[in-house]
């Protein structure tokens, strides 16, 4: 599924590595009006609210972006083009998720862990894989216009995709959204 989203950079901010700054803040923060007034896509709906339908629970949806983290390298803007090289790293829901599925049926498979608080043994198991498994980073270059005094990607799909990190494809391919 390819999401096309637009981007600006709002609140008092400039220039287009607070641009893709913003954006990626948007994607952690799990906030639907913050996501919404930074990162809209064409059809005007909000993504947040999209990525929370496909994802389902709530504690999903903040595994998705607990260890989310950037750092950008360069940006080179010149006559309203810009092109800000970021390094995106996360979870690597890919190899995360089919142990936590497993160890998930496990659970709640053994009589001795359903006495004790079922909700909170499975709540917590999900954090638990996502802050001890590995990370996986990706560098990409996004490409911005300024477009009446705002930067606007080009296309933030791969921005995207690198920042979840397949975790919406993982989660669907395991029936846990």
């Amino acid at each position: 599924m390819v999401l096309l989203f637009a981007l600006c950079a709002c609140g008092g901010t400039s220039g287009p590595e607070a641009a893709v700054e913003t954006l990626l803040q948007g994607i952690k923060s799990l906030d639907d009006s913050s996501f919404y007034s930074t990162v809209k896509d064409y059809t005007g709906n909000s993504s947040m609210q999209l990525l929370k339908n496909m994802l389902g629970s709530e504690e999903t949806l903040e595994a998705t972006t607990r260890r989310l983290s950037w750092q950008v390298h360069t940006v080179q803007e010149e006559d309203g083009a810009a092109r800000v090289e970021v390094t995106v790293s996360n979870a690597d829901f890919q190899s995360i998720v089919p142990e936590y599925y497993a160890s998930l049926i496990e659970r709640l498979s053994d009589s001795s862990l359903q006495a004790e608080a079922p909700d909170a043994s499975v709540s917590g198991l999900l954090y638990q894989f996502v802050d001890s498994g590995p990370l996986v980073s990706e560098t990409l270059t996004v490409s911005l216009t300024l477009t009446d005094g705002v930067w606007v990607a080009d296309s933030v799909d791969g921005l995207v995709s690198a920042a979840l990190n397949n975790a919406i494809v993982s989660f669907a391919t395991m029936g846990l959204s």
